[in-house]
């Protein structure tokens, strides 16, 4: 059950996030795209909130953001060497 609710999660949510985040930026569709994977552990590491808080179902918040570094973790580890030099350019760096 977590899993499905992982894959829903990823493929609407962060999705969805991803595109706000994103929305007024001023990079191009690989760049924007790049960032997609990046942010599955930091959004899962903010889900012990909820049970410092001591909050219902706390517990199951929990398990299911772990679950969700334990997968999301490893395969962003893989996909930024992987797509970087597919998607990103190297260039001069804004300091603004």
């Amino acid at each position: 059950m977590g899993l499905l609710i992982l894959a829903i999660g990823t493929v609407v949510g962060r999705s969805l996030g991803w595109y706000l985040s994103t929305l007024g930026s001023n990079w191009n569709w690989q760049e924007r795209l790049f960032l997609l994977p990046a942010k599955a552990t930091v959004q899962a590491a903010i889900r012990a909130i909820p049970l410092t808080q001591g909050m219902k179902g706390g517990e199951e918040i929990l398990a299911i953001a772990m679950l969700s570094i334990i997968i999301t973790a490893p395969l962003g580890a893989w996909v930024t060497p992987t797509f970087a030099p597919k998607l990103l350019e190297k260039g001069e760096i804004d300091p603004t």
